[in-house]
Formats: structure tokens, sequence, C-alpha cells
């Protein structure tokens, strides 16, 4: 059986039958072959990883097999061994080797001038007598540098033969014995024969090395001299090659491991700029290619069509995968051997640099089989030593940094266990003293000193008992977290909470949290109910969001449906059924409910659980219903393959049958005038309130299990057992597909009540929302069985799911993101502040106007006023610190002070076109303003200068106060920040700047500076003006705005180029050590400014796609958003709990 194909081959290099898949090397196999056709010796150099072998395995070959005039023989020398040295082993015997492996067969006319002769120009002549002379030899040497790790004597012998192969007609010996025989009257060739010794052998060859090596070809000049006369450099692809190269194989047909697939524009633009960064314009082939084979396999477990940045996901994961998979393929025994090795001797870490070792210092740590499996799996790349043998270092730079990340985690995990054997330790310490004690009481009438002594001892060494248990306990603990978080984050998050709560200077403990609350894709649910004793495998919101009904449980048990508030308390319970409640859906005024059973029947129910009415008629389940939207009529649906129309009281109105199968989902379009069903066979149906049907098509090869129309009735959603759900047209023509579940079976979906987004449900055990075009938005982790029922709330803000598991959660849509605003006009946002209490935030922009917001609930935020004044943007905005007033700057060249009803108190101006940043002092009664000519001007309320900051050379935009008010903070484009005194007197200079600064701030405790400039990168300074810290995120692009949490723990950076306007557009929160401990991703282009709330909870961005979120910080999340486990649920879960005991 033949093996299938991949598309792209890893880290291999490309074969000769995978030419129909090697794209991205057109330019240079033509360049190439060309040479190659007027030229007898050329030689292929270029860096490692940049593909020689592929594009003389498949791009070179094909084409000189295709030509026809020679035959290509490819020649690898293994390096000098002196331990193991053979003659089978010398360059020129593996040539020979390989041209005789080619030939047809063994004899030809040469044996009659001389017996038996042993040279490559006889084995290449030999060749082409036995081709008649039409075809000659093409010798393709590929990592020739090997050629050099030999003996002289060894390397003098092949270039002499090759130069005689390549350059020599017939050689001397073979005239004289000639002209010997002739005038002894021997004719000893035919005349075919003649003309055909009498051709020149037709040799040519090609060395391929690399470019750190090529000067070693000098060497062989003495008898090939022109072998650096042709050298053609293959560099590394360019961004318009690479994709070509990643694109085209995909959608290749032929006998391939997966189908044919297609990448969408935003996977491909993830994967080149991944794979083109540090700014760089070029992409090495082999991580090109190990990265687009990890991507195939997934294409090929995921049965993937096209290919979306969700699936794409973490690339620099799929690097680090590559290491970490090739030492697990290692026995147990040799994987932690191996890591050392690669780990802490073949990296320079402070340089990020390879290194590289001989073979005999490697064989100290690792077996002999170890480093071979090494090598054949392409982790290490074998070098040809100078003075014989090999040296061995990473294939790739590459792999540096994945390499360096798994040396750290290694070694954190050496130093728990290092922590866990002292711990060991000591409880052996403290077993012999707990003897020790035993025998003192024994003797404890030798006198009062001693028995003090013992007692001593005693408090002591429980004292160390107690403190390492605790650290047992946080480590436990730690490792748990990271275990629970892919599967359930809210667990994971409560668990790490709970343990810094209990162990706060424990690092272990504070990394855990710190790395499950960076993650701001995880989302979290505030409720769970159900369980076996109160099983919910089907759940529904009610109308006003305010409660929640679940029902579910065995197939054939009774169990009652269950009404609950979104605090958890249950407010009643609907018993009726004879069996369990598979279905369920709220009236639409939300006074009613209604459940279908797997009893046949369908219930009507008041909110108090009272029984109104019963729908008879199913001979099988009922799967699903739905009330019409006037909610006088009701639509149900069952396995017995129809679906049944209903009046309220229980009157059968229309029976519709068509379905092959049984009826798996039932809807009323939002007009009431369409009926849809859609069936385990794979079909919807569209029907008239009179039962007549108007539309049919088939969604699902398999079974669709849930449809619902959208809001507008325009579409219909599917989801079934094709491994992903559909977005349909009433026609039937699809429109979207939403892949990206890890199961066959997307068993609910349902749409957001503003029609702009889906939900699904699948049996991968998670939850996740879509926008309409595909793109996976947010994905939900907490069941631990197969989710069955999915909905949102109405407001568009929660959804609630239940499973297998026989519970239901309700989560937030958004983890931390609480509110997305937007003025009237669109206009792009470009500045924010909070008052100092809280209660209002002012933002300004490009409306020219200061907009004043207050917040309300946790979070959210409504528009309560606009000030108008001025004539240009708006670029900056201060509180007065008893937030009565608040003061903006313009691109008008004023500043105006406002009271919080709109009115201007006062406007600053003077010889300023542009004013960029203002300020106001913590007595309030001094105003401070930066502006495009280069000073700070310090005013009192009435608009009087008081003082003129003189010194920058260019803007100045940023201003601050210092917490006591005595000093005053500039940072301008000259790329310096300065401190002034009150009167304008110049007291500091901090220069060592590398881009233009556009914010800076005053730490709340007024010893530190935090300054951004235009490059991204954020500095640390104290008023001395010693950086302390500089930190940036890679692709973040300008900082345009820094602040400090009010504790000063946390520092904000917001981010976004705004001339590309293509760059992080991301509010980045920072440790006090400068590490990034989560993002807030969400705005569309640059993150203009940033602030904090007085209490350290909410943050709000602005932006210039015109819109301003609100934001919870992760303590936040902890305090007010996410369900509590009881201390019995982290028992179950293995939580170490504390006790006082």
């Amino acid at each position: 059986m033949t093996q299938k194909l991949s598309r792209y081959p890893g880290a291999r290099p490309f074969e000769t039958a995978q030419q129909h898949i090697f794209y991205g090397r057109k330019t240079d196999t033509d360049n190439f072959f060309n040479l190659l056709q007027v030229e007898q010796l050329v030689v292929i150099y270029g860096k490692s990883g940049t593909g020689k072998s592929s594009l003389l395995n498949a791009g070179i070959i094909p084409e000189v097999l295709k030509d026809g005039h020679y035959e290509p023989l490819r020649v690898r020398f293994t390096a000098w061994d002196p331990n193991e040295a053979k003659q089978g082993q010398m360059p020129i015997v593996t040539t020979q080797q390989v041209v005789r492996k080619g030939a047809k067969s063994s004899k030809t006319f040469l044996d009659k001038l001389i017996k038996d002769e042993n040279t490559l120009w006889h084995d290449i002549k030999e060749h082409q007598i036995q081709c008649n002379g039409e075809k000659g030899v093409l010798l393709i040497f590929d990592q020739f540098e090997e050629l050099f790790s030999y003996p002289a004597a060894a390397i003098l012998e092949f270039r002499r033969q090759l130069a005689e192969a390549m350059y020599t007609s017939i050689p001397q010996r073979y005239w004289k014995e000639l002209e010997a025989n002739y005038k002894n009257g021997k004719q000893l060739l035919t005349k075919d024969e003649t003309a055909l010794f009498q051709q020149s052998p037709g040799l040519k060859a090609v060395f391929a090395v690399r470019s750190d090596r090529l000067h070693l070809l000098n060497q062989l000049s003495d008898h090939l001299p022109t072998v650096l006369k042709q050298c053609y450099e293959l560099r590394a692809l360019d961004e318009k090659q690479a994709v070509h190269a990643i694109v085209q194989p995909a959608l290749a047909t032929g006998d391939f491991e997966c189908p044919p697939f297609a990448y969408d524009d935003a996977a491909l633009a993830n994967i080149v700029s991944f794979l083109t960064q540090d700014g760089g314009t070029t992409i090495e082939s082999t991580q090109m290619q190990i990265v687009c084979h990890s991507i195939e396999e997934k294409v090929m477990r995921k049965r993937l069509k096209i290919v979306t940045p969700e699936q794409v996901g973490d690339l620099e994961s799929i690097i680090r995968n590559y290491y970490d998979e090739r030492i697990s393929a290692l026995p147990d025994a040799e994987q932690l051997p191996a890591r050392k090795l690669i780990e802490d001797n073949l990296i320079f870490e402070e340089e990020r640099r390879r290194l590289s070792m001989y073979e005999g210092q490697i064989l100290k740590y690792i077996a002999p089989e170890t480093l071979r499996q090494l090598v054949d799996s392409h982790l290490l790349r074998a070098e040809p030593g100078m003075q014989g043998g090999y040296t061995y270092e990473l294939c790739h730079d590459t792999l540096v940094s994945p390499v360096l990340k798994a040396k750290a985690k290694r070694k954190e995990l050496e130093r728990l266990e290092a922590e866990e054997q002292a711990r060991h330790e000591r409880e052996q310490e403290l077993a012999a003293e707990r003897r020790k004690r035993r025998r003192a009481t024994i003797l404890a009438a030798v006198g009062f000193i001693l028995a003090a002594a013992a007692i001593a001892g005693f408090v002591y060494a429980h004292h160390q008992t107690q403190l390492a248990n605790k650290r047992t306990r946080a480590s436990h603990n730690a490792a748990l977290v990271f275990q629970k978080e892919n599967a359930d984050p809210t667990l994971a998050l409560r668990i790490a909470g709970y343990n810094l709560q209990n162990n706060p200077g424990d690092p272990v403990a504070v990394m855990a949290f710190r790395d499950i609350s960076s993650n701001l894709s995880n989302r979290y649910y505030r409720l769970s109910v159900g369980g076996n004793e109160k099983p919910a495998s089907v759940v529904a919101f009610s109308p006003n969001g305010h409660t929640i009904f679940t029902g579910g449980g065995l197939a054939e048990a009774p169990n009652p449906g269950r009404l609950w508030d979104l605090s958890g308390k249950e407010l009643a319970s609907f018993q009726g059924h004879q069996k369990s409640i598979v279905a369920v859906a709220f009236s639409p005024d939300g006074g009613k409910l209604l459940t279908g059973s797997n009893d046949g029947t369908a219930k009507l129910w008041d909110l108090n659980g009272r029984e109104l009415a019963t729908f008879s008629g199913h001979n099988n389940r009922v799967t699903s219903l739905a009330f019409s939207p006037d909610g006088r009529k009701i639509l149900t649906g069952s396995d017995d393959k129809t679906a049944r129309l209903w009046a309220e009281n229980g009157a059968l109105l229309l029976v519709v049958s068509g379905h092959n199968k049984g009826v798996s989902a039932v809807a009323f379009s939002p007009t009431g005038q369409l009926m849809m069903t859609a069936g385990k066979d794979g079909l919807v149906k569209l029907w008239n309130t009179a039962g007549i049907l108007t539309g049919s098509f088939v969604a699902d090869p398999g079974a669709v299990l849930s449809a619902a129309f959208s809001p507008d009735g325009r579409k219909i959603l599917t989801g079934g057992t094709d491994d992903a759900a559909g977005l349909w047209d009433l026609s039937g023509n699809k429109l979207a597909s939403f892949s990206g579940h890890n199961s066959m079976f997307v068993n609910s979906a349902a749409f957001s009540p503003d029609g702009n987004s889906v939900l699904t449900g699948s049996s991968d055990k998670t939850a996740r929302i879509w926008d309409l075009s595909g793109k996976l938005l947010a994905t939900f982790s907490g069941h631990t069985q197969d989710v069955q029922s999915v909905c949102f709330s109405a407001d568009g803000k929660m959804i609630a799911t239940a499973g297998d598991d026989m519970t239901a959660k309700v989560w937030d849509v958004s983890a931390t993101e609480v509110a997305v605003l937007s003025e009237p006009s669109s206009s792009a946002f470009e500045a924010v502040a909070f008052s100092p209490d809280g209660q209002y935030f002012a933002t300004g922009g490009t409306s020219n106007a200061v907009v004043l917001w207050e917040t309300y609930d946790g979070g959210n935020a409504r528009l309560l006023t606009t000030f108008t004044g001025h004539s240009d943007r708006v670029t900056d905005i201060a509180f007065s610190p008893d937030g009565q007033s608040l003061l903006s700057s313009s691109e008008d060249g004023t500043a105006i002070l406002w009271s919080l009803n709109g009115h201007k108190i006062v406007t600053l101006a003077g010889n300023m076109e542009r004013v960029y940043a203002v300020a106001i002092s913590p007595d309030g009664q001094t105003l401070l303003t930066g502006s495009n000519a280069g000073t700070a001007v310090l005013w009192n309320l009435k608009g009087k200068v008081l003082a003129t900051c003189s010194g920058h050379t260019d803007e100045v935009r940023t201003v601050a106060f210092s917490p006591n008010g005595q000093t005053l903070l500039t940072g301008s484009r000259d790329k310096t920040l300065k401190l002034w005194n009150l009167k304008g007197q110049e007291l500091r200079t901090f220069s060592e700047q590398e881009g233009e600064i556009y914010a800076a701030a005053f730490s709340p405790d007024g010893k530190t500076v935090l300054s951004g400039d235009g490059t991204g990168q954020a500095r640390l300074w104290n008023l001395d003006g010693k950086e302390l810290l500089s930190f940036e995120s890679p692709g973040s692009g300008h900082i345009n705005a820094v602040a400090f949490s009010p504790d000063g723990k946390y520092l904000l950076t917001a981010h976004g180029g705004f001339a590309t306007r293509g760059e992080d557009n991301t509010v980045h929160v920072w440790d006090g050590s400068g590490g990034l401990l989560f993002n807030f991703n969400g705005h569309r282009e640059p993150v203009s400014d940033v602030a904090v709330s007085p209490d350290g909870g909410t943050v709000v961005s602005v932006s210039l796609d015109g819109t301003a979120r609100l934001w919870l910080m992760p303590q936040v999340l902890l305090r007010q958003k996410l369900y509590s486990f009881s201390m019995k649920d982290f028992e179950f879960y293995g939580v170490e709990l504390e006790n006082d005991k």
C-alpha cells in the first residue's frame, strides 16, 4: 500500500517525488537550471535552513530528468571518523559507488584496453557507453562541506579523480594502450566503439555548500580551477515566495493525508507575520515547513476546509511543541539528559545563540543511540569537524527561544523538586528530633535546663514543619491550577485566588495566579446549578434575563424542571412529566414556559410550577418546541418524524410530515409567517402556517441537531453531526461555516439578540461564540461532558449552557470588557480621564467636544452631557482634585477649564498653535499645559501665566504634577523627559530615550516616573534620572499613554501606530518588575489614551476606532463575577485546604 503524502515535509527536505507541491522557488529553479545548462561545474550556497537540498531534490532534479540529457546522481559523504577509518568510507569511493549503482551493466569494451580499472573516469565513461553516448552524468554533491573533514590525502585523491573525469576526454594511459596494440597490428575497437570512446565523458557536477563553508572550496582550485567561478546564492524566501509555498500545496489534489484546504487571508497574514518576526522581510524555509506541517496535522484531525486564525492558534507554541515532541519520543531515561545537554550546553543564553559541541563531549551526556535519534528527528544537526568526526548543534535558530522557555520551565520544576527534597529531609530531621525529644522526656529528671531545651526544640521544629507543609500545599494547588485551566478556567482561577490568599508571598502561588489571570481569552461562569441531585442538561433564559430554567437527567427518570435566579436560588419546581425534560421555551412575555419530554408530551406551566395544559399526540419523545411571536400558538417536534401546531389551550391545529427521521428542531420566523423544522435526516424544511412546504435544503450530511432563525428572519443557523455549524439564507445557500469544535457534534446553536454573532455547544465540552463570517470570538470551557443546550440572555451580555455533566452554567460573554461606548457622532476618541471619586469619566476626540459619562452597575456607563467650545480635536483631559471641574486641551491652541455642568470657567490661550497635554495640581489651584511650541506653561485659575518651562526642542506631548505638587514633568518629541520646579527652572533631563516621548506619569508615591515612546519602549526612572527598568511588547507600536494603578502595583501602556494603523491596538498591564501580566484586546485601531478608576478595579481605554471600552481588572473579576466554590467543592477537586490545627 502506497503511503499517503504530507503536503509539507516539516524539517525534512523535499524529495523528488514531492516536486508537484514544491512551490515558491520557481525563479531559483529556472535560474539555476539555466546556469547548469551552460556550465560544467556550479556551486550552490546559502545559509543553513534556506532549502538547498529541497531545491536540488524537488526543483533541479525533475528539470534535469525532463530535459533528458543527463542522469542526476546524488552523492552524500559521511564525515570522517578516525575511529572507524575504512577505505570504503573515502569520498572518491563513495562517489564511484553511486555512479556504479546508476549503471545498467558492469562491463563494456573499456576492459579490452585496461582491465578492471578502478577510477572515477572509468566509471563515468562506462555509464556513457551504456547509454550509447546519449546521456551524461550530473553528480550532485549535497552538504559538500563534509569532504573537508577527511585527511588531506583523501581530499587530494577525490579532487584529482574528479578533475580527470570532468576535464579529460581520454586519459594518456588509454592512448598508450591503443598505440601499443596498433603497433602490434591489433584493432581492439570497432568503428562505433572508437567513436564512443573518443567522445568526452559528459560529466557535470554541483556542489551544495553552506555559506560559512564556501571558502573551503579554495582547497580544490589547483585541480578544479573554475570551482568558484559559477556560484549561485540561494537566499531565504521573500514574503511573496513564502505565501506561494504555503497556499499552493494546501490546494493540491492527489494521494495526500488530508483533502485540499485553504487559508483565509487573516490566517495567512498571521503566519507570514510570525515567520518574518523582528521586522524582517525574509522567511526561513525550514521554519515555515515546520509551522505548515503542524497546521496540516490539525487540518487532518479536525477535517478543516478553511484554516482561520483560530485554527492557526499560537504559532510560537508550534515551534515549542516541535522541540518537546522530539524529546518526548526518546526513551524515558534519556529525556532529561537530552534536555540538559541541549538546554544547558548548546545555547549561549545571554546572547540567545546556538553553540556546538564535539561528539566526544556530547557522549558524556547521552548514549550514541540517543544522539542518532536527535539527529534523525532533525532536532540536532551534525556538521563535519575540521579534525574529523562531527560537531553537533541545534538544527535552527528558531529553536533557541522555545528551548530557553523549556529550560526555564525545567529549572522551575527542579527548584520545586529541590524544595520538596529539602522538605523531606527536614521532616526526617524533625523525626529524629522527635525521637530525641522522647528520650529527653524520659531523662527529664536530669534537670530543668535540659527539659527547657527540649521544649524550645519542639516549638522550632513544629513551626518549621508547618512552614514546609504550607509550601507543599501551595505548590500542589499551583499545579492543580495549571492542570484545570484548559478544562475549567473558572475553577482554576478560583483555586489560584484561594491559593494566593492563603500564601500571599509564595512565588509559586503568585506565578499560578499571574499566568491564569493574564489569559484574557478565558471565559468564566458566574453561576453553576444542577448536578447529580438536580440534573440539568437543558437550559433557557427568561426574556427579562433574571432567571433560567433547567431540565434533564436520565431519559427514563421523571426529574422535575427547575427555575433559578442568577444567584443560584431555586424559585420553583416543575413536576408532572413521566420521563426527563429534553426541551424548554419561555413564552414571549416571560409569564409561562413550555417543556418537552421523553414521555412524548409537552406541558405548559406558569412560573410557580403549576401545570396549565398538556399537549399529547406525539408517539415518541418531544425533542423541540417553540412559541409563536404573539405567544398564541405552540410548535412541537418529535422523534416520530412529525411537527405539530397547537393552540395555547392544547387543541391540535396542524400536523406537518416530511422528514424521513426524527424532527430535532422547530422554530417560528420572527414575523410568525413561517415555521421551520429540522431533522435527523439532515434536512431543513420551511412551511407556511397552513402546513404547506415552501422550501427545503440539505444542511448536514448526517443529522441536524439544532436550528434557529436569525432575529431579522433572513438567515438560518444549524448545528449537527458534520463537525461545524452552518449559516444559510432561506433558499439554502450556505453563507458561512463555524468550524473549530474538537468534535463532530454541534448539539445546540443560537443567534445573539442583535443577530451579529452565534453561539454553539458541542460534544467537545465547550461552547463557542463566532461572528457571522465564521471567526471564533470566545470559547467557554467548564463542562466535564458534552454541552447539549446553549442560549443567550435577551440583552446578549450573558449565555447559559447545559450538558451531560448535568450542570447548567451562566457566563458573562466578555471576560473583562464590561461596556463598549461611542459618541452619537461616531468620532474618534483621543483622551480620557476618571473623576477622583470614580463616578464619572470624560472623553474627548475628533468631535471637538468633551463628553461626560456616568459609571454604574459595576462597570457600565451612560452619557450625561457634552461640552462644546473647542474648534478642533480634543487632545487631553484632567479632572480637578475635588471633582468639580475638568480641564481640556485642543489642537485649536487653547485649554478650557469647565464646571461639570458644561460651563466654561476660563480659557487658556497664548503662544500656542496646538495644545497637546494638560494637568491640574494636587491642590487644584494651578493648571499646566504642554504645546507644539516646545514649552510647558503654568497658569492660575484666572488664566494668568505663572511660569514657562522652556528647554525642549520639539513639541511637548505630555505633562504631569508630582503627587506633592512641587515638581513638574514634561515629555517631548525631542526624545527627552524633564523635571522642573514651580518657577519653570529645569531640575533634571532624562535623555536615554530611543524614540519620541508621547506619554509619562508619576507613580502614586512620587518616587518614580513611567515613560512611553514612539518605538514601543516603556521605561521606569527614579527622580535622579536613573533608568530602573525598560520593557516592551513585540510589535506593539507607539506607546500613546501610560498610567499607574492607584496602589502603584500595576503599570499600564496604551499602544497603536498612528501612521500605519496596523500595529498592536492594545492596552498592556505589567507588574512592577516589567513582567507582562495581561492585555486588554478589542480595539480595532490605535488606543490613544487609558485611565484607571480610583479604586483600581476598572480601566477605560479610548481609541481612534471611535469606541471607549471599560474593562475589569482581574481582582475585580474574582471579587464580583466568578462562581464561588465551596470548600467541599475544592476538596472534591483535590485542593489542599488550609486549616488552623
